[in-house]
């Protein structure tokens, strides 16, 4: 039985991708294609165990916000029948049994339905670490041995095929190195949820910043958080006007 690692890149820290509550580590929305090749790998190789380690902070040297071993892949459906208070519980089963957007954070994630909907499965984990605002630093030596294996940008990287590379052995043991002085199952996520300075926006752009590892003085940095709020993330226009002016 060999052991897989994905790994990939979380923007925004929100409490919804991933969501983390009651024990349960599950990632319903967002990243669909990243879902759908690691549930088609699951259901192939159904004996092997696979990782999903999730990522903040610089690009260069990144920090660990999550790392969980994954159930089989949930079917969608299944999912919102049977979570319908999660944070991440945005769509609800209409009468003819399709998945509808709800009204639940109406504010946030607007345009995403056809994105969140494209791959038929949900990713969750009941054993997992999940580190939230206290994520923990990847080493400088141990970022750059696994320089190939760790995402920079937004993409997603599976660490090695079926288990096969001693890099591979060597990264799942660094992890759990690490892990071991850090052992958090369910922190506070980067994103305070429900905002706490009435704007959804503003404390999306703030809480970016500092979940990417960035200083408030960068005028582009604080420029790209709100042209994220106002042009993908479907905010209301109050929102929008407060996240330009941040």
């Amino acid at each position: 039985m060999a052991k897989i690692i994905f790994s990939y890149r979380v923007a925004w820290d929100d409490g919804k991708a991933p969501c983390v509550d009651d024990g349960l580590l599950s990632l319903a929305i967002c990243k669909s294609r990243l879902r759908g090749i690691i549930a088609k790998e699951q259901l192939k190789h159904v004996s092997h165990e696979y990782y999903l380690l999730g990522l903040c902070g610089k690009r260069d040297l990144p920090s660990i916000l999550f790392y969980a071993r994954l159930n089989s892949p949930t079917p969608i459906i299944d999912f919102y029948q049977w979570y319908t208070t999660r944070k991440d519980s945005l769509y609800s089963i209409d009468e003819q049994g399709t998945l509808k957007r709800n009204q639940r954070y109406a504010c946030v994630h607007a345009g995403g339905s056809s994105s969140d909907l494209s791959q038929p499965y949900v990713l969750t984990s009941d054993d997992f670490y999940y580190f939230g605002k206290s994520a923990i630093k990847i080493p400088q030596l141990i970022a750059d041995q696994y320089h190939a294996f760790l995402p920079g940008g937004q993409e997603h990287k599976p660490a090695a095929p079926y288990g096969e590379s001693d890099l591979y052995k060597g990264l799942h043991s660094e992890i759990m190195t690490l892990i071991q002085d850090h052992p958090l199952s369910e922190a506070q996520p980067h994103l305070p949820y429900p905002p706490t300075k009435g704007c959804i926006a503003e404390d999306y752009a703030e809480g970016f910043i500092r979940a990417q590892g960035y200083y408030k003085r960068e005028n582009t940095v604080i420029q790209h958080a709100a042209d994220m709020a106002n042009e993908k993330r479907g905010y209301c226009q109050d929102c929008v006007n407060a996240a330009a002016c941040v």
